[in-house]
């Protein structure tokens, strides 16, 4: 059934297959051979448990082995032996396979995948098992879509009543907007960051929607660590969510332990039905900002005592400052992160005066900026400047304030940009243009007219930006995606900052051109005792990036890499000098600057980095305490670390991250999940080993 046997994460959904075979079959040799599709993002079909049924159609009816399916989890294969023969061709008939659980994951798992059936002669009569021999009718596609039922949490908040560390019998209260109905029976799930210890949460007897039916009853609470998972499932005990009537969803749930001081990443919110299927939101996280809008609320900081608050203000034409109107406020949200300690703490909506607080942070400095919430309605931010990105420090249970201006534009900057590839339309190229607290986007057209984005057929594209005159403006031309054409990759070019004189209605600019990166820059990381830093050393996962010397942060740049090429993180780039920037968890955020000169072909440059001297590590073994080569061993900290190795041959695996709070998991190649535990690296080191079960 759509929408119910297809969810993501639904468990006991069956499938239906409507098969017209060409050639009949006969008992026993005889078989009917279902491949169900790979899925690549997340946890794979369950097929341990699944049945069978026929439904005879138009032909013979046939008849097979139901209670002897030969299933292979591995390849996703259910074979089915005939025990009946067809006495003609060109039949028609229906298979249920019942018992499915399906794939989870982020919403990369949803649409179109495809199934193969085929029909086959067995290796051994009757014997499922054996596999098939030859075929008889080669294997058929058909396609259908894994989906969601509902669609994006649209907004969503938390509040605590107490953000002390180690606090035990917390009160969280939680409030989402429902896209589709709710019904008894069905779940809304929370998860928490990994350190909430949910083992005693409580919920009581309450109405979830004001004005509503949709009860929650305090027997109806659970909490679940499947997939990696840290979360409280509550079900829906009576009367229904309508969003029709109501969408907003608020509940409490208490006797939460909150972890020790920290930034604590992983927070989100999601609707099932009874069987797990996804109604709202998304399980794992990824994909939710769809359209840029919020939610995530993505940390909390437990025994942060800090606080930012702004009020967002619009400067008229005439220089006076006045608030932002109702309609103005619902197309703004707020976003800010934390570039020191690298966390994101997550996106605010305005509230009815046009102001937005970030309470309970920790002592840091934080990165905010002002941007749109993606409604219908984009006519502020096209008549108005937006506020350029912000950088606040706090410490010592310090209130800051600030206030996010726009602009009224009064001039416009002219542009054109030569010397790219010809007829370069699918990747969009922007120009951005800032001051210390202003900023503008406009993308480049094929013409001045500017009614089609991208490059004309000689590579040159043309801009018209709006800016406030009397001002030193700063020029960024970006790409979204690397801009190459026939093997050659091009970047932007360096643009000087221009000084706009006041009242100037147009600025028309030289042409600026693109340059050609035709050199090759190898980065080798390595750590205080000369050890290589791959992503796949069993440390926090390096990425590296570059941008021209001189610019912004956000400034022109080439492309970034978090894998290597021969040991090393491997770009192309321009002559020029340049800043190497390296990101990586529980390290932060470091730049060196680089110089490549024009007779150049092949820079290589190490650099070295400070990474974590703790870790945790431990023993993967089998049944038979052999050790297992091979498995993939993550931990999840609770701060947005991830750290990924694999074991030796000893079996062993060694994973090296700060101290912290981590969920630790092993996934073992024809064994599948070893399960999850959480561990407290809180010394030198800490130990947590694996073992491989029957049931794996």
């Amino acid at each position: 059934t759509d929408n119910v046997d297809n969810l993501i994460g639904q468990t006991s959904a069956t499938w239906r297959f409507t098969i017209d075979n060409v050639t009949a079959l006969s008992t026993s040799t005889d078989a009917v051979e279902i491949t169900f599709p790979e899925i690549t993002d997340g946890p794979n079909w369950n097929l341990s448990n699944a049945t069978a049924s026929s439904t005879a159609l138009g032909g013979d009816l046939l008849n097979f082995a139901t209670t002897t399916l030969y299933i292979n989890g591995d390849t996703r294969k259910i074979i089915l032996a005939a025990t009946s023969t067809q006495a003609s061709s060109s039949n028609n008939f229906i298979i249920d396979i019942k018992g499915v659980n399906n794939p989870t994951g982020d919403l990369s798992v949803l649409g179109s995948k495809t199934w193969f059936v085929k029909t086959c002669a067995l290796n051994e009569s009757g014997n499922a098992s054996s596999g098939c021999a030859t075929d008889i009718d080669s294997s058929t596609p058909g396609s259908a879509s894994i989906a969601r039922r509902g669609g994006l949490i649209d907004d969503w908040t938390y509040t605590a009543n107490s953000y002390a560390t180690s606090t035990t019998g917390v009160q969280f209260t939680f409030s989402f907007t429902a896209s589709t109905t709710l019904n008894i029976g069905e779940k809304i799930h929370i998860n928490f960051p990994v350190g909430f210890i949910l083992t005693a949460a409580t919920t009581s007897d309450q109405t979830i929607v004001v004005g509503g039916t949709a009860q929650v009853a305090s027997t109806t609470i659970a909490t679940s660590t499947q997939y990696g998972a840290n979360k409280v499932i509550l079900t829906i005990s009576s009367g229904a969510v309508d969003p029709a009537a109501t969408s907003t969803v608020t509940f409490k749930v208490g006797n939460i332990t909150n972890p020790v001081k920290g930034s604590y990443q992983g927070f989100r919110v999601f609707t099932t039905t009874a069987n797990n299927g996804l109604v709202d939101g998304t399980m794992f996280g990824g994909m939710e900002q769809i359209g840029h809008r919020p939610p995530p609320v993505d940390s909390i900081q437990i025994g942060g005592t800090n606080t930012i608050r702004g009020q967002a203000k619009v400067k008229e034409a005439n220089g006076t400052l006045r608030n932002l109107t109702a309609e103005e406020i619902a197309q703004v949200r707020v976003g800010m992160g934390c570039p020191d300690k690298m966390f994101f703490v997550g996106t605010k909506r305005l509230d009815s005066t046009g102001s937005f607080v970030y309470d309970h942070l920790l002592d840091a400095t934080y990165m905010m900026g002002v941007m749109p919430d993606n409604t219908s309605d984009p006519t502020f931010f096209i008549n108005y400047l937006q506020p350029n990105m912000l950088m606040m420090n706090v410490s010592g249970g310090e209130t800051a304030s600030t206030s996010p201006i726009f602009e009224t534009p009064d001039g416009v900057i002219k542009g054109s940009i030569t010397g790219g590839p010809a007829d370069a339309t699918t990747t969009d190229i922007f120009v951005r243009a800032y001051t210390p607290a202003s900023q503008s986007f406009t993308p480049v057209h094929t013409n001045q007219t500017y009614d089609t984005m991208g490059l004309d057929s000689n590579g040159a594209g043309y801009f018209q930006i709006p800016i406030k005159t009397g001002l030193t403006w700063n020029l960024s031309i970006m790409t979204e995606t690397t801009l190459t054409s026939g093997g050659t990759q091009y970047w932007t070019p360096n643009v000087s900052p221009v000084f706009i004189d006041p009242g100037k209605a147009t600025t028309t600019l030289t042409a600026f051109s693109f340059v050609v990166a035709d050199k090759t820059l190898n980065v080798t990381l390595r750590d205080a005792d000369g050890n290589t830093i791959t992503e796949s050393g069993g440390g926090p996962r390096p990425c590296i990036n570059i941008r021209r010397a001189g610019s912004e942060i956000m400034g022109p740049g080439g492309q970034g890499v978090c894998s290597t090429t021969g040991g090393v993180y491997q770009m192309k780039v321009p002559a020029g000098s340049f800043s190497i920037q390296i990101m990586m968890p529980d390290a932060g955020f470091k730049e060196y600057p680089i110089n490549v000169a024009s007779t150049d072909t092949i820079v290589n440059q190490t650099i070295i980095i400070a990474r974590p001297t703790t870790y945790i590590t431990g023993t993967v073994t089998d049944p038979d305490s052999f050790p297992i080569q091979g498995v993939s061993v993550m931990a999840q900290g609770s701060n947005g670390s991830f750290s990924q190795g694999l074991t030796n041959s000893s079996g062993v695996y060694t994973l090296y991250v700060s101290p912290g709070i981590y969920r630790v998991e092993a996934f073992a190649p024809s064994y599948g999940p070893l399960g999850n535990y959480e561990v407290n690296l809180s010394t030198a080191s800490a130990t947590q080993n694996f073992t491989i079960s029957a049931t794996n």
